[in-house]
C-alpha cells in the first residue's frame, strides 16, 4: 500500500468530521484578528513616528517644539518596534488558545473510533502473516498538557495519567491480544562532573497473547538474550542455545510443549536487535524495547502524536501517517516471535 492511499484514507476518515476538523479553523481564527490589530498599530505607530521626525525639521527648526516633537516621534517609533516584537513572540510561541485546543484535537482524534478505523484498515490491506480483526485503540482522555512559567508555551507531558496507557485491543487468529507501546528515556553525566548530558530516548513495547493453550503448565516461562554462562536447558540447535536462555530446568519435560522446532528455527534466524523476552504468565508474550540517540515522536504510546508541535491539518495527517507506520511495524516485529507458539 502507498502512501498516497493511506493519505486519503485518513481524509476520508478525519474530514467528515466537522467537530475534529472545527478544531483547526478555531486556531485559524484565533491568531487572525490579534494579528491584524498588532500589525496596524505597528503600521500607525511607525509612521506618527516618521511623520513627527520630518515635520519637526521642516516646520519647527530651532525651537523647542522640535525637541518635543522629536521626543514624541521616538516614542512613537521605539513603541512600534515593540509591537512588532511582541507580533514576533506570538507568531513563533503560538498563542495559548491553540496550544489549549491541542488537548481537544487529542481527544477528538480517538473519537468515534477514528484512529481505530484508520489502524485497522492498515493492518487488514497490508498484513496477512495472521489474521487481525476487530482492532480497537483505547485512548485515555486524562491528557497532561502544563504551561512554562517562564515562556508561557503549553508543553506536552503526557497523553495518559495514573498508569493507564493507550493500548490496541484485538483479534489474533482467533485469540484475544492486547499491544501496547510507551515512550521511555534515560540519561547519564559524560563524565562525574560534566553539564553535558548523554541522553537515550527509547519506545518500550509489548504484545500478550490470552488463552493461551500452555498458560497454565508454563507459567513463568522466560525466553531472554544468552549469558556468558547458560545452566539451563539445551535445545538441539547450538546456534539457538548461543543466543537465547531459557530458565528451565535440563531434565524438564515441559520444553517441548513451548521450544518446538519451527519456534526454534523461528527466534533463531529473527533479529534479535529490540527483543527483552519472550514468556508465558497467564497470557503469552513479547517484550520489546528500541533506543535512540535522538527524541523520536514514534516512541509515544500507540496513536498518540506530539499534539504540540502540530500547526494544521496537514501536520497532523503527515504524523498520523509515520506514527501508524511505526506501531504497525512494532507490533509485527513482535507477532513474528510469537507466530510459531500459538
Amino acid at each position: 500500500m502507498n502512501k498516497i492511499d493511506i493519505l486519503n484514507k485518513i481524509d476520508e476518515i478525519f474530514k467528515n468530521d466537522e467537530k475534529f476538523m472545527s478544531l483547526f479553523n478555531q486556531e485559524n481564527k484565533s491568531k487572525k484578528k490579534p494579528l491584524i490589530i498588532l500589525i496596524v498599530l505597528t503600521i500607525v505607530f511607525f509612521v506618527l513616528s516618521i511623520v513627527g521626525f520630518f515635520g519637526s525639521i521642516v516646520f519647527f527648526k530651532n525651537s523647542l517644539l522640535e525637541t518635543v516633537l522629536r521626543m514624541i516621534s521616538s516614542v512613537f517609533f521605539i513603541t512600534s518596534i515593540v509591537l512588532f516584537v511582541v507580533w514576533l513572540v506570538k507568531n513563533i510561541n503560538k498563542n495559548s488558545v491553540k496550544n489549549i485546543n491541542k488537548k481537544y484535537l487529542a481527544v477528538q482524534q480517538f473519537r468515534g473510533d477514528k484512529t481505530s478505523l484508520l489502524y485497522e484498515f492498515y493492518i487488514k490491506n497490508t498484513y496477512k502473516k495472521v489474521k487481525i480483526t476487530d482492532f480497537r485503540i483505547f485512548f485515555n482522555e486524562k491528557i497532561h498538557i502544563k504551561q512554562n512559567q517562564v515562556t508561557g508555551k503549553y508543553e506536552f507531558i503526557s497523553i495518559y495519567a495514573s498508569n493507564e496507557e493507550n493500548y490496541a485491543d484485538f483479534m489474533i487468529n482467533g485469540l484475544p491480544a492486547k499491544f501496547y507501546t510507551d515512550l521511555n528515556s534515560n540519561s547519564s553525566p559524560t563524565e562525574e562532573y560534566s553539564k553535558n548530558i548523554l541522553k537515550s530516548y527509547g519506545s518500550r513495547f509489548e504484545l500478550m497473547i490470552f488463552n493461551y493453550k500452555y498458560a497454565n503448565e508454563l507459567k513463568g516461562l522466560r525466553l531472554i538474550k544468552a549469558n556468558s554462562f547458560d545452566p539451563f536447558y539445551q535445545t538441539e540447535s547450538e546456534l539457538f542455545n548461543k543466543k537465547f536462555d531459557i530458565n528451565i530446568n535440563p531434565n524438564d519435560l515441559r520444553a517441548p510443549l513451548f521450544l518446538t522446532p519451527k519456534f526454534i528455527d523461528r527466534v533463531t534466524n529473527a533479529n534479535t536487535k529490540d527483543m527483552l523476552e519472550i514468556g508465558v504468565n497467564d497470557y503469552l508474550y513479547f517484550l520489546g524495547d528500541s533506543y535512540s540517540r535522538k527524541y523520536d515522536d514514534r516512541f509515544l504510546p500507540i496513536g498518540i502524536l506530539n499534539y504540540i508541535n502540530i500547526k494544521n491539518y496537514s501536520d497532523f495527517k503527515e504524523k498520523l501517517y509515520t506514527k501508524l507506520l511505526y506501531d504497525i511495524e512494532r507490533l509485527s516485529y513482535s507477532i513474528n516471535f510469537l507466530i510459531d507458539a500459538l
